[in-house]
């Protein structure tokens, strides 16, 4: 994924979509080679994230939903299997700020709401969980601030400020 970021960075977004595109392959053929491996699946739902980052970069909104959508649905299946586990609880929050952000740029401000409503509430249990992880702490204060941003955007500055 290395050389597809840097690539996407430099602007070269389709030299960056070859790499990525490269990349999925390798991902999807292991998970799909062994489909019982969480790691194998956690990788290709990454993949499927840097090609909805790139699509969205580049003006393609559809193709980043499809993207995203995909890497959602494995971050579902890995939380749902082993919910004990704050790393597939964080990407899947990780997932849902994605499909919000997505979904306020593309004008869907409900959807967005939903989505980042989600992950404010995965984010809630796992600060609680331990409130000591200043990781945790800083991924609730975002959070808070896509709510807020999202609401002000909408133009409910009282929800804004709650």
């Amino acid at each position: 994924m290395g050389q597809g970021r840097a690539r996407h960075q430099q602007g070269q977004g389709e030299q960056a979509r070859e790499f990525f595109e490269k990349s999925l392959g390798i991902a999807q053929r292991l998970a799909q080679a062994e489909p019982g491996r969480a790691d194998y699946q956690r990788d290709l739902s990454v993949s499927y994230n840097k090609m909805g980052d790139l699509y969205s970069a580049l003006g393609q909104g559809e193709l980043a939903r499809e993207a995203f959508q995909k890497a959602l649905a494995i971050r579902e299946r890995l939380a749902e299997a082993e919910p004990d586990r704050a790393d597939y609880q964080r990407d899947l929050s990780v997932s849902f700020i994605k499909m919000g952000d997505l979904y306020r740029a593309l004008g869907d401000g409900a959807a967005a709401r939903d989505a980042f409503l989600k992950s404010l509430e995965i984010r809630k249990r796992l600060a609680d969980a331990e409130p000591d992880r200043a990781d945790y702490q800083r991924d609730l204060s975002v959070s808070f601030n896509k709510m807020g941003d999202l609401y002000t955007a909408l133009g409910d500055g009282a929800a804004a400020r709650d």
